[in-house]
């Protein structure tokens, strides 16, 4: 489809999710969007088959 990031946000208090998007590959980038549950932001580079 063309994509060449991936990126997501989530709460401080989601640890468990947190430590798995980190094992996943996801690196925390700077703030993209604002919202009531959004506290802290990750970035993933994709690579091409």
């Amino acid at each position: 489809m063309g994509a060449t990031e991936m990126v997501l946000n989530t709460r401080l208090d989601l640890i468990e999710a947190r430590a798995l998007y980190l094992r996943s590959g996801y690196a925390e980038i700077p703030a993209y969007c604002t919202g009531p549950y959004i506290e802290i932001w990750y970035g993933k580079r994709l690579t091409t088959r």
